[in-house]
Protein backbone atom coordinates (compact mmCIF):
# COMPACT_ATOMS: atom_id res chain seq x y z
CA UNK A 1 0.00 0.00 0.00
CA UNK A 2 1.21 3.62 -1.24
CA UNK A 3 1.71 5.42 2.06
CA UNK A 4 -0.37 8.39 2.93
CA UNK A 5 1.65 10.89 2.45
CA UNK A 6 -0.55 13.53 3.08
CA UNK A 7 -1.27 12.93 6.19
CA UNK A 8 1.99 12.02 7.30
CA UNK A 9 3.33 15.40 6.48
CA UNK A 10 0.49 17.17 8.09
CA UNK A 11 1.21 15.50 11.42
CA UNK A 12 4.74 16.71 11.00
CA UNK A 13 6.15 19.62 14.68
CA UNK A 14 9.40 21.09 14.53
CA UNK A 15 12.39 19.64 15.21
CA UNK A 16 11.77 17.29 12.74
CA UNK A 17 13.37 13.63 13.73
CA UNK A 18 16.13 12.53 11.13
CA UNK A 19 13.28 10.84 8.86
CA UNK A 20 9.60 11.13 9.30
CA UNK A 21 8.36 7.89 8.06
CA UNK A 22 9.90 5.15 5.62
CA UNK A 23 8.01 4.65 2.41
CA UNK A 24 7.92 0.71 1.29
CA UNK A 25 7.26 0.14 -2.66
CA UNK A 26 7.52 -3.34 -2.97
CA UNK A 27 7.24 -3.75 -6.48
CA UNK A 28 8.59 -6.61 -8.25
CA UNK A 29 9.82 -6.28 -12.03
CA UNK A 30 11.88 -7.69 -14.60
CA UNK A 31 14.52 -5.74 -17.14
CA UNK A 32 11.91 -5.09 -20.15
CA UNK A 33 8.62 -5.58 -18.21
CA UNK A 34 8.02 -1.86 -17.10
CA UNK A 35 8.58 -0.31 -20.24
CA UNK A 36 5.05 1.32 -21.71
CA UNK A 37 3.78 0.95 -17.75
CA UNK A 38 2.42 3.42 -15.27
CA UNK A 39 3.26 4.14 -11.69
CA UNK A 40 2.73 5.67 -8.72
CA UNK A 41 3.86 8.56 -7.86
CA UNK A 42 3.24 11.57 -5.19
CA UNK A 43 2.99 14.80 -6.51
CA UNK A 44 2.19 18.36 -5.04
CA UNK A 45 1.02 21.97 -5.84
CA UNK A 46 2.43 24.80 -3.27
CA UNK A 47 0.44 23.88 -0.49
CA UNK A 48 0.70 24.15 3.87
CA UNK A 49 -0.40 22.34 6.59
CA UNK A 50 -3.06 20.24 6.18
CA UNK A 51 -1.07 19.39 2.81
CA UNK A 52 -4.11 18.43 1.18
CA UNK A 53 -2.49 19.18 -2.34
CA UNK A 54 -0.10 16.06 -1.91
CA UNK A 55 -1.96 13.46 -4.48
CA UNK A 56 -0.55 10.28 -5.32
CA UNK A 57 -0.89 10.27 -9.07
CA UNK A 58 -0.04 7.26 -11.98
CA UNK A 59 2.96 8.40 -14.48
CA UNK A 60 4.77 6.30 -17.22
CA UNK A 61 7.37 4.32 -15.77
CA UNK A 62 10.90 6.56 -16.48
CA UNK A 63 13.02 4.77 -19.35
CA UNK A 64 16.77 5.10 -18.14
CA UNK A 65 19.47 7.27 -20.21
CA UNK A 66 22.72 5.93 -20.90
CA UNK A 67 24.26 6.22 -17.49
CA UNK A 68 21.55 6.40 -15.07
CA UNK A 69 20.03 3.96 -13.52
CA UNK A 70 15.94 2.78 -13.30
CA UNK A 71 15.67 1.77 -9.84
CA UNK A 72 12.60 0.51 -8.33
CA UNK A 73 12.05 1.89 -5.02
CA UNK A 74 12.11 -0.21 -1.84
CA UNK A 75 12.84 2.64 0.39
CA UNK A 76 12.51 6.30 0.97
CA UNK A 77 12.00 9.41 3.48
CA UNK A 78 10.74 12.73 4.17
CA UNK A 79 13.05 15.22 5.19
CA UNK A 80 12.28 19.12 6.39
CA UNK A 81 13.71 20.02 3.33
CA UNK A 82 10.90 17.74 1.63
CA UNK A 83 8.20 19.81 3.56
CA UNK A 84 9.85 22.91 2.69
CA UNK A 85 9.50 22.07 -1.38
CA UNK A 86 6.14 21.16 -1.27
CA UNK A 87 5.40 24.12 0.67
CA UNK A 88 7.27 26.02 -2.09
CA UNK A 89 5.27 24.37 -4.81
CA UNK A 90 8.19 22.39 -5.98
CA UNK A 91 6.93 18.83 -6.04
CA UNK A 92 4.90 19.79 -9.41
CA UNK A 93 6.74 16.91 -11.08
CA UNK A 94 7.22 14.65 -7.99
CA UNK A 95 8.67 15.22 -4.70
CA UNK A 96 11.92 13.20 -2.49
CA UNK A 97 15.15 12.40 -3.24
CA UNK A 98 16.38 10.00 -0.83
CA UNK A 99 16.38 6.38 -2.31
CA UNK A 100 16.98 2.68 -1.83
CA UNK A 101 16.12 -0.03 -4.23
CA UNK A 102 17.83 -2.35 -6.74
CA UNK A 103 18.61 -1.91 -9.98
CA UNK A 104 16.28 -2.82 -12.52
CA UNK A 105 18.64 -2.04 -15.60
CA UNK A 106 21.72 0.90 -16.24
CA UNK A 107 22.52 1.02 -19.63
CA UNK A 108 25.79 3.05 -20.23
CA UNK A 109 26.97 2.27 -16.37
CA UNK A 110 30.34 1.17 -15.16
CA UNK A 111 30.04 0.35 -11.69
CA UNK A 112 26.36 -0.56 -11.53
CA UNK A 113 24.36 -3.40 -12.78
CA UNK A 114 20.58 -4.54 -12.77
CA UNK A 115 20.01 -6.56 -9.28
CA UNK A 116 22.47 -4.15 -7.41
CA UNK A 117 21.18 -3.06 -4.18
CA UNK A 118 21.55 0.73 -4.24
CA UNK A 119 20.99 4.00 -1.93
CA UNK A 120 21.60 7.65 -2.84
CA UNK A 121 20.06 10.34 -4.38
CA UNK A 122 16.95 10.51 -6.89
CA UNK A 123 14.54 12.47 -7.67
CA UNK A 124 11.29 11.81 -7.57
CA UNK A 125 11.91 9.49 -5.06
CA UNK A 126 8.03 9.23 -3.77
CA UNK A 127 7.79 6.73 -6.77
CA UNK A 128 7.49 3.03 -7.73
CA UNK A 129 10.36 3.62 -9.79
CA UNK A 130 13.23 6.45 -9.92
CA UNK A 131 16.09 6.99 -12.44
CA UNK A 132 19.26 8.44 -11.13
CA UNK A 133 22.60 8.93 -12.71
CA UNK A 134 25.02 6.18 -11.81
CA UNK A 135 27.19 9.10 -10.01
CA UNK A 136 24.40 9.71 -7.29
CA UNK A 137 24.29 6.34 -5.75
CA UNK A 138 26.05 3.48 -4.27
CA UNK A 139 26.05 0.06 -3.46
CA UNK A 140 23.97 -0.06 -0.13
CA UNK A 141 25.37 -2.24 2.65
CA UNK A 142 23.88 -5.99 2.83
CA UNK A 143 23.17 -6.12 6.03
CA UNK A 144 20.94 -2.67 6.12
CA UNK A 145 17.26 -3.76 4.94
CA UNK A 146 16.70 -1.40 2.07
CA UNK A 147 13.74 0.47 3.53
CA UNK A 148 16.29 1.35 6.45
CA UNK A 149 18.42 2.40 3.72
CA UNK A 150 16.56 5.13 2.30
CA UNK A 151 16.13 7.11 5.35
CA UNK A 152 20.36 7.78 5.32
CA UNK A 153 20.54 9.99 1.98
CA UNK A 154 20.04 13.01 2.87
CA UNK A 155 20.52 13.26 6.61
CA UNK A 156 23.74 11.36 6.62
CA UNK A 157 25.27 14.18 4.02
CA UNK A 158 23.46 16.97 6.45
CA UNK A 159 24.51 15.44 9.78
Amino acid sequence: QFPDVSRRLASCRMPFPPFLFTALLAVNAEADAHKGQLMRQVRAGPCVKPFTCVKVVSVPIPEAKSGNALIVINGSSVNPSDVDTVELGGCLLGCGNDVAGTVIECPGCTRLQAGDRVWGAGHPAYSEFVTSPEALLALAPRNLPLDQAGTIPEVGLTS
